[in-house]
């Protein structure tokens, strides 16, 4: 009888990893808080979990809504003043 030994890398959110490129699109390796020691994926900023594999969203996202606040803000306050 042979035995073969297989190793399976299992990438999901809140796993450890030591890079980004370890971790599911969507997601970078980072230290959340300084007591843990280690670093594990969690959702870039504009992304959102959607499943404990997976990020949704973009960053262009983030950055449309963003802009699209500041213009309403400064329209607003020319109108005021």
């Amino acid at each position: 009888m042979q035995v073969i030994n297989v190793c399976v890398s299992i990438v999901a959110l809140r796993a450890p990893c030591n890079e980004d490129s370890e971790c599911v699109d969507g997601a970078h390796c980072v230290q959340r808080n300084n007591t843990l020691s280690e670093k594990r994926c969690y959702c870039k900023e504009g992304y959102y979990e959607e499943k404990l594999l997976l990020c949704s969203g973009s960053s262009s996202v983030f950055t449309f809504h963003t802009t699209l606040l500041l213009i309403t803000l400064s329209i607003l306050k020319r109108s005021l003043c």
